[in-house]
């Protein structure tokens, strides 16, 4: 079975070896499944983007909710560039699920 982690690069994989301890607080079910599907709760993620990006012009979020609704929220208005960063971010899923 291949590893679905192989993608990630070394600043993660060092990020994940030192990241501090979680401050304590309950974990959930769902919390616990993550960590244990994916190496990673949602809250751990968004921590590891954060510390990689401190400085940016704008940010988009995408997220699926367990109901499976998308939704997406993003620094901005909306904007023509904010379109082109989300073809770039498509192309950039397309051409990691290639490799």
């Amino acid at each position: 079975m291949e590893d679905p982690y192989d993608h990630l690069d070394a600043d993660y994989e060092e990020f994940l070896r030192k990241e501090k301890p979680v401050k304590k607080k309950v974990q959930t079910i769902k919390d616990i499944q993550r960590k244990k599907e994916r190496g990673q709760t949602n809250e751990e993620f968004y921590e590891w983007v954060s510390s990689q990006e401190p400085d940016f012009e704008q940010a988009t979020i995408v997220v699926q909710r367990p109901n499976g609704e998308v939704t997406t929220y993003y620094s901005q208005n909306g904007s023509l560039s904010l379109l082109g960063m989300l073809d770039i971010a498509k192309q950039q899923v397309l051409d990691d699920m290639r490799s």
